[in-house]
This record gives C-alpha cells, structure tokens and sequence, in this order.
C-alpha cells in the first residue's frame, strides 16, 4: 500500500473527495471528472496505481466509476496521522 507521502497533494484532495460519497468518471478517452471538476487521466492513473479506488463499468460502454476502496481510506488515515505526527 502507497503511504500518504507518496501521493500529491492533489491526489489525496481527490481521495477526501471520494470519501465524501463522490465518483470519479471516465469515459476511456481522456475526460475523467469528479462532478464537474476535470481530472487529468495521470491522476486517476496514479489513485489505480496505488490501489486506492474500485470501478465499476457500465456495460457496452468505456464509460468506469471509479470509488474509493478501504485502502484509499487507510491512506487518508495515515496522512492525517502524518499530519499530526
């Protein structure tokens, strides 16, 4: 599991944001959004990379949902544990 530290600012904001009950959506191309804010697919990437998110895919469609998962929590845990430490 990625630590806290390994991620960008920007990633763990997108990862509290999730864990708000938000998703982030991607249409296979190079368009993924959380409600109405862009996300670059480098980021997504990177969230996919560290394991943090679980998708879900509309069938006959490139379209993916993608959520937070219990290690995406664990790691916003530990940053705000950084934080405080």
């Amino acid at each position: 599991m990625k630590q806290a530290s390994e991620l960008t600012k920007r990633q763990l904001a997108i990862l509290r944001k999730l864990a708000q009950g938000m998703e982030l959506v991607y249409d296979g191309g190079m368009t993924a959004y959380l409600g109405t804010e862009h996300v670059a697919p480098r980021t997504l990437n990177a969230l996919i990379r560290a394991m943090a998110l679980h998708s879900t895919a509309y069938p006959g469609t490139e379209i993916e949902r993608y959520m937070i998962n219990h290690v995406g929590r664990q790691i916003l845990e530990s940053s705000s544990t950084e934080r405080v430490g």
